[in-house]
């Protein structure tokens, strides 16, 4: 393992030091919970179950990680299902951009990516946002730890230990993130790789704290496999998953995207039998689980 991985992999005395500074903080629920309070406004936006965005945050996009979303969408969740000062879990981390949103509103956070160099690409971009902020001694205290690992095997956190877990995972085999072995993009086969995704929905179960939420942030897909062109419904597989490991399904909120060829190329029928045709994507799945308290 190169020494500059070393930052990355998992440290159980980083890891019970955080876990015991959130548990501190938040022993004043009253105070946290009156500090954590949206804005009418805010409720009014975020409980409709369409979310559009006019604009998309600059820094989202850096060009490295094939699969980015929108800041505001992590912020909307973490200031819906979380208050002040606690633990926020990103088991697909890629660049940073839940712990960004976990660090600016007082959150805790812990993210976790199979891929060093979007760790590297994620930490840069910690302190990029430090450099710039005034406020930076204040979210200093909100570092978000950052660990190289499989989001199959959270083996080095223990049970019930986060408030919120927000997963953004591939989508099946249509964006290879990377070349490694375990990158579940890699995976072809994809009842293969719903076996393996339930791996992680089990783990996300595992460490979240009882009546607190998974927010899965998906689409489905359209491929064709073996000569055979068909649409996987992987928010659908999801939810089936997710019942089967104990989650209970909460809630779903469509967020509009830009229109979008999953798989990357049109996949138009062939003229003139318009019956053929298949739709361009302009939505994702936000689905929120909760586990049973």
């Amino acid at each position: 393992m190169a020494k500059e991985d070393d930052l990355f992999q998992p440290d159980v005395r980083r890891i019970n030091a955080l876990l015991l500074k959130v548990g501190e903080r938040c022993k004043d629920f009253k105070k946290i919970k009156a500090e954590s309070k949206l804005a009418h406004d805010e409720w009014l936006v975020y409980m409709r179950s369409i979310w559009r965005f006019n604009h998309m945050t600059s820094y989202v996009k850096t060009g490295v990680h094939p699969a980015q979303f929108s800041a505001e969408i992590p912020r909307r969740l973490i200031k819906l299902y979380t208050f002040k000062n606690e633990l926020v879990l990103d088991p697909f981390v890629g660049v940073g951009t839940t712990a960004i949103e976990a660090m600016k509103l007082e959150r805790f956070s812990i993210g976790v990516d199979i891929n060093v160099k979007f760790l590297n690409v994620a930490r840069e971009r910690v302190q990029e946002f430090l450099n710039e902020n005034l406020e930076a001694e204040k979210f200093k205290e909100y570092l978000p730890l950052f660990i190289c690992g499989d989001a199959r095997d959270l083996s080095f956190l223990p049970d019930e230990c986060v408030h919120l877990v927000i997963a953004h995972p591939p989508y099946w085999n249509v964006v290879k993130t990377s070349s490694l072995s375990r990158d579940l993009s890699n995976i072809d086969d994809y009842n293969a790789f719903l076996k393996e995704m339930e791996k992680v929905f089990e783990e996300a179960y595992r460490v979240l704290r009882p009546d607190r939420v998974l927010a899965v942030f998906t689409g489905d897909v359209l491929r064709r496999v073996n000569n055979v062109t068909q649409l996987y419904p992987l928010h659908s597989d999801y939810i089936q998953i997710a019942r089967k490991v104990g989650f209970r399904l909460w809630d779903i909120f469509i967020v509009e995207t830009k229109i979008r060829m999953s798989g990357g190329k049109p996949m138009m029928g062939s003229y003139p039998y318009p019956h053929k045709l298949f739709s361009e994507f302009a939505h994702n799945y936000l689905l929120i689980f909760r586990k049973n308290g």
